[in-house]
């Protein structure tokens, strides 16, 4: 089983990996702390992907970039 790894304080996405199988119960899968099965959705350039504990849903959030203060000349 595919599954889905979350920073554990920001729960901007991190990877994927593979559940190991239950080795007391048949066609069950450990899924580690901070990690879910489903699925992030696809996030375009300056975009990233957010795990919501609350709705059990992945978010798509804008990166935020700061710009540097104009300088007058």
């Amino acid at each position: 089983m595919k599954i889905y790894h979350y920073h554990p304080e920001t729960r901007d996405y991190l990877g994927f990996d593979s559940a190991d199988e239950s080795p007391l119960e048949l066609d069950v899968y450990l899924i580690p702390a901070y990690a879910t099965d489903i699925e992030p959705p696809m996030a375009h350039e300056k975009q990233k992907v957010v795990f919501n504990l609350g709705t059990n849903e992945w978010r798509i959030e804008e990166i935020q970039t700061e710009t540097p203060p104009q300088t007058e000349r």
